[in-house]
């Protein structure tokens, strides 16, 4: 299953209109549908061509219903910022143990504001949308004419009211750099609500030179009751059964989302997101149950403050781009969607099989043709200083170790086959690109462990030889359980390994990319101390990355 929506050009509007052709359209392949009416000050047309939605009257709003208790008990967010836009979200609700939230079938009329300071003294613009129950009364405002490279602060109510502020950023403009000299971001990934808490997102929330997070995937997790704390501790257990419909699916990111300190670091910056497995079914591809994965898809965009329309027939585009003005070029993956079975038979409870021929076939992709087609594009045409990859699975490769064949008794390498070493021949193609753009970096999730690799120009087991292409930064998990198998003896191109819970903070200049890994001590105690683990970076025209600080 291959979506042709995003194409190469222009993007098909949702009510038929077409959206110029720019750099950030060119790249960005999809266009936001919001909840419900939208406003937002300057002109009537924005910088990337699409046209601002009529603003909605207060004649035209639907009257605010009776609310018992705090309709914003999930947080704010904000997203997918641009040099003059970003989306703002809430998900009107009371009460998150209840299917339809507390809130019932009827419309609520939201409003938001936009200011320049955190006291709201400046506004610089508001707003109003309807949320309804098709969309669990979650709100996606498009705010545009908003000045490039910008902080501002934002805010919705309810009759009353009034929710918690939140922080954003505007980019900079196409050829500009950052005003501050650096791109800072948050990376992480893999949230399993059971495994702990969320002490990695409380530290995160304390950084103030945000001017994103990036997160890579695993947002929830589907899978049953399988975690507990110390001494018995059953208090992250989830409250709902393995989601298998849109409610179940609902119920899940309401318990995640009510953490208070997932919901300050959204405050903190906006959000980039992607997906992972976890938001669908465990290691899933595209042959998986299509109405199970428009639950998955419809729950995902409903919580996620994201630049996109909702899914339809199961299928939604998320593949986009970050662009950080002249500075740097990151590209949104999914490796999910569009990813063909497993070639190699046999499992094991890792999710490591033996290589075999059908691996290397030619024709197998991750990425689908469409979404490989626009990232080869993409890549060919990139301009910015750097160039890199926000890719939810390992792209190095990983051997994790050897199984005699029954028929030759020789030595087989093992491997994650849900990950790029499942596809060699494609992402032997997606190197080829990488390594002819200017400075390429590859950042990743899923796997639950922090590693700084060599992503070398070779198709040798394991891939040891160079030469390099640009490192890959893997950022371990928030609290999901721990992978802490040691394979570094299998793979030379492993420079860093450390298996504990955290995230990481990367920090992008015109001389260098670099990534500092931070390390929650207990993950089951919510106000951890936090262990400064090492940095480790890419010189601008270098391949490979040191490490420059020690933890």
């Amino acid at each position: 299953m291959d979506s042709g929506d995003n194409t190469i050009g222009a993007t098909p509007m949702p009510s038929g209109r077409t959206q110029a052709t720019t750099r950030r359209t060119f790249l960005g392949g999809t266009a936001l549908v919001g909840v419900g009416a939208l406003s937002a000050c300057g002109s009537d047309d924005s910088p990337t061509g699409t046209a601002i939605p009529p603003t909605e009257t207060s004649t035209s709003l639907p009257p605010v219903p009776k609310l018992n208790g705090d309709p914003f008990a999930l947080g704010v967010a904000s997203g997918d910022p641009n040099d003059t836009s970003v989306i703002l979200w809430t998900r009107v609700i009371t009460n998150p143990s209840k299917a339809d939230g507390g809130i019932g079938s009827v419309p609520v009329p939201v409003s938001w504001e936009v200011a320049t300071d955190a006291k709201f003294d400046s506004v610089v613009a508001s707003g109003a949308e309807v949320a309804t129950a098709d969309f669990a009364h979650s709100v996606h405002a498009t705010v545009d004419g908003l000045k490039p490279d910008g902080t501002y602060w934002y805010r919705f109510s309810i009759g009353a009211a009034v929710s918690p502020v939140g922080r954003t950023r505007t980019m900079p403009t196409d050829d500009s750099q950052p005003s501050s000299g650096q791109f800072r971001f948050a990376m992480a990934t893999c949230q399993d609500f059971q495994g702990g808490r969320y002490g990695a997102w409380g530290d995160a929330a304390k950084l103030d030179d945000l001017d994103a997070i990036v997160f890579l995937g695993d947002y929830i997790y589907e899978l049953p009751n399988i975690l507990t704390g110390p001494n018995g501790d059953t208090s992250r257990h989830y409250t709902s059964e393995v989601p298998t419909d849109l409610p179940g699916f609902r119920a899940r990111y309401a318990q995640v989302k009510g953490d208070k300190q997932l919901q300050a670091a959204h405050e903190t910056a906006p959000f980039f997101a992607t997906w992972d497995d976890h938001e669908v079914q465990n290691n899933y591809t595209k042959d998986v149950d299509p109405e199970l994965r428009q639950a998955g898809y419809q729950a995902w965009w409903e919580h996620m403050p994201v630049r996109l329309p909702p899914p339809q027939n199961g299928e939604l585009v998320v593949y986009r781009t970050l662009d950080v003005g002249g500075l740097i070029q990151l590209f949104i993956l999914d490796t999910r969607q569009y990813t063909d079975p497993g070639a190699c038979p046999g499992d094991n409870p890792v999710g490591t099989v033996p290589d075999c021929e059908a691996r290397s076939d030619k024709d197998r992709t991750l990425l689908g043709d469409t979404q490989k087609a626009w990232l080869l594009e993409g890549l060919e045409q990139s301009t910015t200083t750097w160039t890199a990859l926000a890719n939810p699975v390992l792209f190095a490769g990983l051997v994790t170790g050897t199984v005699e064949d029954p028929a030759t008794k020789a030595q087989v390498p093992t491997f994650f086959q849900d990950t790029w070493d499942g596809f060699p021949a494609e992402r032997a193609t997606i190197r080829s690109a990488l390594a002819k753009v200017d400075n390429p970096v590859v950042l990743t999730g899923d796997y639950h462990a922090g590693f700084v690799f060599d992503v070398n120009d070779t198709d040798a087991i394991p891939p040891a030889e160079g030469p390099a292409v640009c490192p890959e930064f893997l950022v371990t998990a928030i609290s999901s359980f721990l992978f802490s198998e040691d394979y570094t003896k299998f793979n030379p191109q492993v420079r860093y390994f450390e298996a504990k819970h955290g995230y990481a903070v990367c920090t992008v200049t015109q001389e260098d990319f670099s990534c500092e890994f931070r390390y929650v001590d207990d993950v089951w105690d919510a106000d951890s101390p936090i262990t400064v683990g090492p940095t480790w970076a890419v010189a601008k025209g270098e391949h490979t990355a040191t490490e420059v600080t020690q933890g």
